[in-house]
């Protein structure tokens, strides 16, 4: 299980949004991987950051946290 958040707020599986002049969109590719894909019409002014966060489904203690930066 995994959760994605883009500026602090999480975003579902399948949901596109639009932050800080980046297209961001996260695909459940199945119950553990998934895909990001990102666009930018204009350079970006600064790095957009984002999170993965994701849990174990067989132990909930077991978590990994990736931060990842999205450049031009």
């Amino acid at each position: 299980m995994w959760t994605f958040f883009v500026g602090g707020s999480a975003i579902s599986g399948g949901a596109q949004v639009y932050y800080a002049g980046a297209d961001i969109t996260a695909y459940k590719l199945s119950a553990s991987a998934m895909g990001l894909d990102t666009n930018a019409y204009y350079p970006l002014h600064a790095p957009v950051a984002v999170t993965f966060i994701a849990r174990s489904t067989y132990d909930s203690v077991q978590v990994a946290t990736i931060h990842l930066l999205i450049t031009n």
